[in-house]
Parts: structure tokens; C-alpha cells; sequence
């Protein structure tokens, strides 16, 4: 059977080569989750069930707790879709987990999707499954069921299905794929030496996962000022499991190699680093007056990965109620955002004529 195509959505390049248009080069572009490369499939694995059962519905909690991250890649691995949507963000790790594991995204509502948000992921393929094989699941709540044989012949393209996003994923969106992607749109792409500032408070998907890259590419060359202790495998499991998303994915799968973290303020000073990256700027940008003394605007990357509904700094019981992601689009304070090149996660062209307009 024939698999019906639809146009491409825009791919990340494009898209910083048409936002360079919009707003000027390096000021601003998308930037999305990302994923360790072990943990990518190398073949589609067999299936046993209609959907994962690993998110939370409605006030029930996460059927996996703590050390259990194995059967949860598992449950999705034998499981035809795993069912997601949009949350805070269009943007969620549990995207990368389904496609990582060799799963289809049952992602109802991905139309919607701003044209420069998600820009690494296969969009078009995404909404393509979505409306392929739509007529033969059946939601209930957020219960999915779907039944293969009334699928007919849509299934002998669910392969190869898998197989794209698969590839995809390993192409554009292990964590070492961002981190070059993120250097070569800076202008960096022979850096060797690079500080990255996070504040190591709190997991923040977007910052952590980039500095896997970073690290990963660069080995001791990448510097986390503050060491990010649940990125590395000396971290105790019962520690990380107490952490957002009980340290699934993102935690643990850095060696804990030495790094010299000495004197960091004395080595700005000297120019020691390529490039100096702020993994979540809204979060943690104390050392960025004393950065700019001494670097270039080009020479610092601005890391914004917060979700469309989130205020920073507030608690969900202070956010209005009926917040639409809509008009709360929020860009780091002026004074920061001229001051580096920005990556953005959730990005659209009304942030982008907020940018002009800065």
C-alpha cells in the first residue's frame, strides 16, 4: 500500500537559515530535547501491545518508580504507539523515549504545532502516523487501544515507520548531535574548550541533556563551572530516583572523569575558553557581566528551555488560571538576551518579532 505523504514540515536548518532572515544572524534559534545515543535502538523490536502504559493519567501516578527505567524503555519497546501530547510545552522527553525505543508517537493535536518549535523532530512523519493509522485507535480518556488487523493494510508500512524515526532520532537528536549543532550554529564548530554554566540546583531536561553532548563530544574540555552530580554514573540511584522524572534518561551516563573546575573567574579573564554556555539562562546568569568583559557577544550561547505556560520563578499555585501558551510567550529580560546568542526550545514567530523588536 502506497503511504500517504504529506510536505515536509521545516527542518532545523532551515529553519535558523529563515529565522537569520527574519531577525538577523545569531540572535536566535530553536533548540530541542535530546537523548543518549545508547539508548537509541538499533532495530524496531517486536511488538505485543497496543500502547505504553508508562505516562501518568489524570491524578494517577507514574506506573514506574524509582530503578525501574529499564521496564519502562521495555513497556514501550513491545508496544505499537505510546501515546503523547502537548504538556507545559509542545517539546516533552517522553517523545524521545517512545522514538528511541522503537515505538510510533500517537501525538494527537501535532498539526498545531508552531512552525519553529520541535524543528528537530520529524514532524511531518509524526503527524503522518497520526492520521495513517488514527482510524483504528480508539481513545478513551487517555487510554489508548488500537487493534492491528483493523488497521489492514496501513500496517505494512508500520516498519518502516519505525525505521525513519529511528534513523531520525540517531541523526538529529542524540544528545552529541545537539551539542554539534549548537556549536556549528554559533559559529563554533571547532571549539575544544568550552565552560558551561548551569547553577547544578535542580534536573532541567534542556541544560542537562546538552551538557551530555558538550561532554560527550569534548570529554574534560567541557567544564561544568557547578558539577552537575546527577549527570554522572558515581551518583547514587536512590538519590537520582528522588529527582524530576525519578532520573530517567537523562541521569547517570557520564563517567565521572577529573575536571578542573578551579579558579573559573581567573580563566574568563585569561580567554581560556572557545565558547561559554549558560545551559539555562533564565535560571542562572550571575557570572554573565563578568563573561562579557572578556568575550564577544558571539562567543556566548544563551540556553532558554522553559516551557510556553511556565513564569519563571513562580509556583503553579501563583500562575493565573487558564494561562494559554498563546500570551505567554516569554524571552530571558533584555539586558540578558542581547548579550549572547539565544537557543531556544519553544519558539515561534511571535517570539521572533519580540526579538526583532529588542
Amino acid at each position: 500500500m502506497p503511504v500517504p505523504s504529506i510536505p515536509p514540515k521545516l527542518d532545523h536548518l532551515t529553519a535558523c537559515l529563515e529565522i537569520d532572515q527574519w531577525v538577523g544572524p545569531r540572535r536566535i534559534y530553536p533548540i530541542s530535547f535530546a537523548i543518549p545515543e545508547e539508548l537509541v535502538l538499533p532495530e524496531p523490536p517486536v511488538k505485543q501491545q497496543a500502547s505504553g502504559e508508562g505516562i501518568s493519567r489524570g491524578n494517577r501516578k507514574y506506573r514506574f518508580g524509582p530503578g525501574e527505567q529499564q521496564a519502562y524503555y521495555e513497556d514501550y519497546q513491545c508496544s505499537y504507539f505510546g501515546l503523547t501530547y502537548k504538556k507545559g510545552g509542545w517539546d516533552c522527553m517522553r517523545h524521545l523515549e517512545i522514538m528511541a525505543n522503537g515505538t510510533l508517537p500517537f501525538y494527537p493535536g501535532i498539526e498545531d504545532c508552531p512552525r519553529f518549535t520541535m524543528a528537530h523532530y520529524p514532524k511531518s512523519l509524526i503527524e503522518e502516523v497520526y492520521n495513517l493509522y488514527a482510524p483504528a485507535v480508539t481513545l478513551d480518556g487517555l487510554d489508548l487501544s488500537f487493534d492491528p488487523a483493523s488497521a489492514g493494510e496501513a500496517m505494512d508500512a508500520y516498519d518502516g515507520h519505525v525505521r525513519h524515526m529511528l534513523d531520525h532520532v540517531r541523526e538529529h537528536m542524540t544528545t552529541k548531535a545537539m551539542a554539534r549543532y549548537v556549536l556549528e550554529q554559533s559559529g563554533h564548530p571547532d571549539a575544544r574548550k568550552v565552560l558551561y554554566v548551569s547553577g547544578a540546583r535542580k534536573p532541567d531536561y534542556q541544560c542537562d541533556t546538552l551538557f551530555h553532548g558538550m561532554r560527550s563530544l569534548l570529554g574534560e574540555g567541557c567544564v561544568d563551572v557547578e558539577k552537575i552530580w546527577w549527570m554522572y554514573d558515581s551518583a547514587s540511584p536512590e538519590e537520582v530516583g528522588k529527582l524530576y522524572g525519578q532520573g530517567f534518561t537523562y541521569s547517570r551516563h557520564l563517567p565521572d572523569i577529573d575536571v578542573d573546575r578551579s579558579a573559573i573567574k581567573e580563566r574568563i579573564a585569561a580567554h581560556e575558553f572557545d565558547l561559554v554556555i549558560f545551559g539555562s539562562i533564565n535560571r542562572c546568569h550571575d557570572l554573565l557581566p563578568h563573561v562579557r568583559e572578556t568575550y564577544d557577544r558571539e562567543e556566548v550561547v544563551m540556553i532558554d528551555g522553559e516551557d510556553y505556560c511556565r513564569v519563571v520563578g513562580w509556583s503553579k499555585k501563583y500562575n493565573p488560571p487558564r494561562r494559554k501558551w498563546s500570551t505567554a510567550r516569554k524571552l530571558p529580560r533584555k539586558e540578558i538576551i542581547r548579550q549572547g546568542i539565544c537557543f531556544k526550545r519553544e519558539i515561534d514567530h511571535a517570539v521572533l518579532m519580540a526579538v526583532k523588536m529588542v
